[in-house]
């Protein structure tokens, strides 16, 4: 499939000194000032507007930040020497980009109350605006979440199947194999017996062919340059990775990808049903508007007689031929389209038949 980029959104980072919510940009705690740790990963923020600013685009597709090898500080893609201790940046260790965070949507934003004091603060405010503590996930009010719960059918387990079922699929299966296993065996498991030619017959056709205006149906890009061409329609004629003309989008549910900056791109997986003209058309050609047949019962097959007009000819021939022995088994048949073969088998010359378990004759000698 390809991914189809919608565009970039922040994540967000928990500081684990005194657990306030960081935007994802931000490199210090807003709260203590700690760096953030190496270890420590972003999260989908708790709003997941996609980036309208330029600026922060850019920030977006600069590259994963480094952490200093000396003082663990992050910094920017494009710094080389850390912003807090002055080190060189190239022993650094980037951050790791291509995560998937989680699945993408639009959230609406879910105002925050203070454990502290109790106060509603907006959902972007990392600290009290009444007392100034500090706000972590845990203070979140759920009501959206609980107004989802509410409007959304409750997603139900898939049924299981019992034991008994399962026990009685496996032996099932197991009587399957059995019986293919018995058949092949049959197939190849042969005896000998001795077989008396008792008679002979033949069958001989032949395919009458006329050259004449058909009508067909074909996509437009198969259809001979010498044909009549009629009505044609778009119809779905295969899918691809990549975008085409007349070219229907099927894309999947959005998801984040961390770009290990403090920001996440946001894309879709993506094929293409891609539909092309399917047409009716007319031309001329070859085709069977007859069948003659001859049999017999005696060594001297002959070909049906056939009156051909002018736009006629003779198409596919087949012929077939029966010998019938008499076996202790009772009559056998076998069968060749050797005419050559049918001479060999004179009444009354007996044959070393070999013979599966269905009485159908596998060699002769």
């Amino acid at each position: 499939m390809a991914r189809k980029s919608i565009g970039y959104t922040k994540l967000q980072w928990t500081c684990p000194n005194c657990k306030t919510i960081n935007p994802g940009p931000e490199k210090l705690c807003i709260s203590c000032g700690s760096p953030q740790p190496e270890n420590i990963r972003f999260e989908s923020a708790q709003s997941s507007e996609l980036l309208k600013d330029q600026n922060d685009i850019d920030q977006a597709k600069a590259g994963p930040d480094i952490h200093c090898a000396f003082c663990g500080a992050r910094n920017a893609s494009n710094q080389q020497i850390c912003s807090r201790c002055g080190a060189e940046l190239i022993e650094g260790k980037k951050r790791v980009k291509g995560r998937v965070v989680g699945a993408y949507s639009e959230r609406q934003k879910s105002d925050i109350e203070c454990s502290t004091c109790g106060n509603i603060n907006p959902a972007e405010a990392s600290f009290c605006i009444t007392c100034g503590s500090p706000l972590g996930k845990s203070e979140i009010i759920e009501q959206h979440q609980e107004s989802t719960t509410k409007t959304e059918k409750p997603v139900t387990d898939k049924k299981k199947k019992s034991g008994f079922g399962i026990v009685l699929g496996i032996g099932f299966l197991i009587i399957i194999c059995g019986f293919m296993i018995w058949f092949l065996i049959s197939l190849l498991q042969t005896e000998e017996i001795s077989g008396t030619v008792q008679n002979v017959s033949w069958t001989r056709s032949v395919n009458i062919e006329e050259f004449t205006l058909v009508q067909k149906e074909d996509w437009l890009s198969e259809i001979p340059s010498d044909a009549e061409l009629g009505v044609c329609e778009l119809a779905y004629h295969h899918t691809q990775d990549n975008p085409a003309p007349n070219a229907e989008e099927i894309c999947g549910t959005p998801y984040s990808i961390d770009q290990g900056s403090g920001y996440a791109e946001v894309v879709q997986d993506c094929e293409y049903k891609v539909y092309e003209d399917y047409c009716e058309y007319e031309i001329e050609e070859w085709i069977v508007v007859d069948q003659l047949t001859s049999t017999g019962y005696d060594y001297t097959p002959e070909w049906p007689v056939t009156k051909l007009s002018t736009s006629q000819r003779i198409g596919q021939q087949e012929e077939s031929y029966t010998i019938i022995f008499d076996t202790d088994e009772g009559e056998l048949e076998y069968q060749t389209d050797d005419f050559l073969d049918l001479q060999l088998y004179q009444p009354g010359s007996q044959w070393n038949l070999e013979v599966n378990k269905f009485n159908a004759i596998t060699s002769l000698d």
